[in-house]
């Protein structure tokens, strides 16, 4: 299908006269046509025999004559096609008209879309979740006591449940992509973060092999001529010795999981986050779908573990180290 998508726009100077650039007409719309506007959702049922939450997206209203209005947009449905202006056309026109100001940024709302004959309001995300009203044994209630004194008294334990927060804040925030992508990123530092609860120690041959490192290497320099690769040896050696050493942080995060007993399957499955972080959440590069994110951005520890899954499993381990 192929829709038209509405944006609201405000900013410092707005057009007075609308004007196009790439797939979209930026200013002033003439008619009276709108999509629909935004409806906020609702909920509200008997607590007396279950408890539950409501998680909506986040919504930034702009009031405003001006729009940025989309054409010839194809995708299968209106929300699609709303989702892919928010990824592919809003960010080029926004940091045009906002880069280089002292003024605030631009803001921008994307209001619906329209396929012609029909119009379709931004709809937010909804997530919830229910369960039921069932006591804390004694059993837990201590375990409770005793994992808040543990956090109290290791900085280390503060900081990744301080980070575990953050995850479920991002990701009960339904933004899409860019709060999925938080949320998973947060998690992992958690994991970053319980990696050092557990002393590196060196085999018994380290200092050997460390030996063998800086000896291949200066075999290596004096037999190399060119500078190029007189430098790809040395950065060679250096990443054998930071090996060596445990520098690279999944090392240290194999190294943890081994002592705190938490099989193959979890690191199995951390090697793959690491490499999804590696990729895509720790350096530049484009949001990814969601549906690459949302077996990793599950807010539960079911198998396949998701982000938050392998954070509190290793987090509840951590407890138990501290504790022993």
């Amino acid at each position: 299908m192929e829709f038209r998508v509405w944006t609201r726009v405000t900013g410092v100077n707005l057009p007075f006269k609308p004007f196009r650039v790439g797939a979209s007409q930026v200013g002033p719309v003439s008619g009276g046509y709108r999509p629909p506007g935004y409806t906020a959702p609702s909920l509200s049922l008997d607590s007396a025999e279950q408890s539950y939450f409501v998680g909506t997206s986040p919504r930034l209203e702009v009031v405003s004559d001006c729009w940025i209005l989309t054409e010839g947009v194809q995708a299968a449905d209106s929300w699609s096609a709303m989702l892919q202006v928010e990824e592919n056309e809003l960010p080029a026109i926004l940091a045009a008209l906002s880069c280089g100001r002292e003024e605030p940024t631009y803001r921008v709302e994307v209001v619906g879309a329209d396929d012609g004959s029909n119009g379709y309001g931004n709809s937010p995300l909804v997530s919830t979740a229910f369960f039921p009203n069932e006591d804390l044994d004694p059993d837990g209630v201590e375990q409770v006591k005793d994992r808040v004194n543990l956090t109290i008294a290791h900085p280390k334990l503060k900081l990744a449940v301080s980070l575990l927060h953050r995850g479920v804040k991002y990701g009960d925030m339904n933004a899409g992509s860019l709060s999925a992508s938080a949320s998973i990123l947060a998690m992992y530092q958690v994991i970053e973060t319980l990696a050092e609860i557990v002393p590196w120690a060196p085999a018994p041959d380290h200092e050997d092999k460390r030996r063998q490192v800086v000896v291949e290497l200066q075999r290596k320099l004096d037999r190399l001529t060119s500078t190029s690769k007189q430098v790809s040896a040395i950065e060679s050696a250096r990443d054998q010795l930071r090996r060596l050493d445990a520098k690279f942080i999944g090392l240290r995060v194999t190294h943890t999981a081994e002592v705190l007993g938490l099989g193959k399957d979890w690191t199995t499955r951390q090697v793959a986050l690491a490499k999804l972080r590696n990729t895509k959440l720790g350096h530049p590069a484009e949001n990814l779908p969601l549906s690459i994110l949302d077996e990793w951005s599950k807010l539960d520890a079911k198998p396949p573990l998701s982000a938050y899954g392998l954070a509190s499993t290793m987090l509840a381990a951590a407890y138990l180290h501290f504790k022993a």
